[in-house]
């Protein structure tokens, strides 16, 4: 798995968190407030990975007398092939933060976390890319592993706060999203490995279409979303926001840091599915969300850590080190052709 997805995925959660701490309780939990507008943050970085790549292909342009990359930039074609992608993750995002309250953690947990099998299996069927027996297996008992460990509290014994009962259109939204994450995470894939185009080209593509969506959100999020599902009414404007101790939105330096790793995320995760694929992004995923744990329990003794989650992270470790090793075993009446593609895990 690449270290720099894995760290991405990992450093988002934690910078958001520490960019809308405002101070600490007396029992010294922290107090947490929005302190921005996330789609703010998205627009900024899509923003800054079109700019970034305009300015390499004006390089190119400027210094080598090849205008291939500004052309390719705009080219409605390529651009209209990734529009209803990014429509896609725009959706998926809003009906994660929708679903929020609407439907009980576990069930969430449960239905999120089937994107590992739901991956697999839709990669099988749309781009016939073959697994063995033995990694079907392994995806399988990997997403029941995940699915404990987010299930098993931080403290036992610890009486936490009681969940609502799910409401339809909270499971429909999370369903929503996980279809939505699945079939747009391998149709991705298959665009950003089949265009010639350079990655920051690429990338440059994806953000314009994305940044379209993302101002066309604007408007749902702040008269809708924030007000009526979130309860939370924002009237701070796009790069506001309240009076806190380190200043008001994007007049601190928290928001911007916050743009940064959005940035680096951008870029590692796309970097991740065009060289492996849709699969492994997850498995990053999966496995950053044990990193933050032990960041969380040891660095920031921000939650007490637990032996049995402790397990269940090395079983994480383990499953998804053993899904790239795992090639199916050769039985006796094998012949040999069959032993050396079973053994290199050529396999349907």
């Amino acid at each position: 798995m690449p270290p720099s997805t894995i760290i991405a995925y990992g450093a988002s959660p934690l910078i958001v968190s520490w960019a809308t701490t405002v101070g600490t309780n007396l029992d010294g939990t922290p107090i947490r407030e929005t302190t921005f507008l996330e789609v703010s943050v998205v627009i900024l970085a899509k923003l800054f990975c079109i700019v970034f790549s305009m300015l390499v292909a004006m390089y190119d342009y400027f210094v080598r007398g090849d205008d291939g990359l500004i052309v390719g930039m705009f080219d409605l074609a390529l651009l209209f092939r990734w529009l209803p992608l990014s429509a896609g993750w725009a959706v998926s995002d809003v009906a994660e933060v929708m679903a929020g309250g609407r439907i009980d953690p576990s069930t969430y947990t449960v239905l999120v976390q089937s994107r590992i099998v739901g991956t697999a299996i839709m990669m099988r069927v749309t781009s016939g890319i073959p697994r063995s027996k033995l990694q079907w297996s392994i995806l399988f008992v990997l997403m029941l592993v995940i699915i404990g460990w987010n299930l098993t509290p931080n403290q036992f014994g610890v009486q936490g706060k009681e969940s609502p009962p799910s409401e339809a259109v909270g499971l429909v939204l999370t369903v929503l999203r996980v279809v939505l994450s699945v079939l747009c995470g391998v149709f991705g894939q298959r665009a950003l490995q089949e265009s010639p185009l350079p990655f920051h080209v690429q990338q440059a593509q994806i953000c314009t279409t994305s940044l379209l969506w993302s101002c066309l959100m604007i408007p749902p999020l702040l008269h809708y979303v924030y007000p009526y599902v979130l309860r939370k009414p924002w009237s701070y404007g796009l790069f506001g926001g309240p009076a806190v101790p380190f200043g008001e939105g994007f007049n601190s330096i928290r928001p911007w840091v916050v743009v940064g790793t959005y940035i680096f995320r951008e870029y590692t995760v796309n970097f991740c599915v065009k060289n492996f694929d849709a699969l492994v992004k997850n498995f990053c995923h999966a496995f950053s969300a044990v990193l933050v744990y032990y960041i969380n329990s040891f660095a920031l003794h921000a939650i007490p850590f637990n032996y049995v989650k402790g397990i269940f992270t090395i079983i994480i470790g383990m499953e998804i080190v053993h899904f790239g090793l795992a090639h199916e075993v050769p039985s006796v009446g094998d012949n040999t052709a069959d032993v050396e593609d079973k053994l290199t895990g050529d396999v349907s």
